[in-house]
């Protein structure tokens, strides 16, 4: 239902700014921004926007966005911008997104990202990029990513870590990395892993956990490691997670 009567609101509001004359990219792309927002019920939305809906431009029905518009979002003031209707997303298009100084920046609808694009996105200083359409990662894409300046990246959309993806991530100097998507975690990409230098790790999508992978995770020393989908746990895994693990919070449930 919210999914209809944003795309209605979409076509109302885009009528209204074709009737008014209205041809400034930033001024209509502030008002389906607030029409997107609007569609979602209150409890629903992020938490930033709960607060200060200003704050945020939720532009989840548009499927594509021009350079011009991209420059425009670079001037955004507000905290919080959602592009999750995007599929595709080019250099010409990251390279102005990359200079918005706001705090987060979801494209959760873009299911690749080549190395041009990866080099443009790569210089946003925000707080968390959300990228949940991407599953797969080149090598130069890789190394790239590894290049990233945000505090937070969030790959929810990623259902096995490949080792590629778990050696290159280790790297990153980043706060907090998100694969909340992942049902299981394999031995070698948990050793990987384990050496990344930043605080927070979240893995809230395993069930269950083997014991070679929670060996691994128990080395790890950075601040918060998040398993708040774990349903069943064995002996040794207890053992090596609740007991030996070297950070000071360990998230289990909800």
């Amino acid at each position: 239902m919210t999914k209809v009567l944003g795309k209605t609101a979409l076509i109302l509001t885009v009528s209204l700014l074709v009737l008014t004359g209205c041809s400034d990219p930033l001024e209509e792309l502030l008002a389906l921004g607030d029409e997107g927002i609007i569609a979602i019920h209150g409890p629903d939305r992020p938490e930033i926007c709960q607060r200060d809906r200003r704050q945020c431009l939720v532009l989840d029905e548009l499927e594509s966005l021009s350079p011009v518009q991209a420059e425009a979002l670079s001037t955004f003031q507000g905290k919080y911008i959602s592009l999750n209707g995007l599929t595709e997303l080019g250099p010409e298009v990251a390279a102005p997104l990359a200079k918005w100084p706001g705090w987060v920046l979801s494209l959760n609808g873009v299911v690749e990202m080549d190395v041009t694009t990866a080099e443009a996105l790569k210089a946003w200083r925000g707080k968390s990029l959300y990228m949940h359409g991407l599953s797969t990662f080149g090598a130069k894409t890789l190394a790239e990513l590894v290049k990233f300046k945000v505090d937070h990246l969030s790959f929810d959309g990623v259902e096995q870590i490949p080792n590629s993806l778990a050696k290159s991530m280790a790297k990153w100097k980043g706060k907090r990395l998100s694969f909340n998507g992942v049902e299981k975690l394999g031995a070698r990409p948990a050793r990987y892993l384990s050496d990344w230098g930043g605080k927070q790790l979240n893995f809230n999508g395993l069930t269950k956990i083997g014991a070679e992978a929670a060996g691994a995770l128990s080395t790890w020393e950075g601040k918060t490691l998040t398993l708040k989908g774990i349903e069943k746990y064995d002996a040794h895994t207890i053992q090596l997670i609740a007991s030996t693990h070297n950070s000071s919070t360990l998230r289990l449930s909800a």
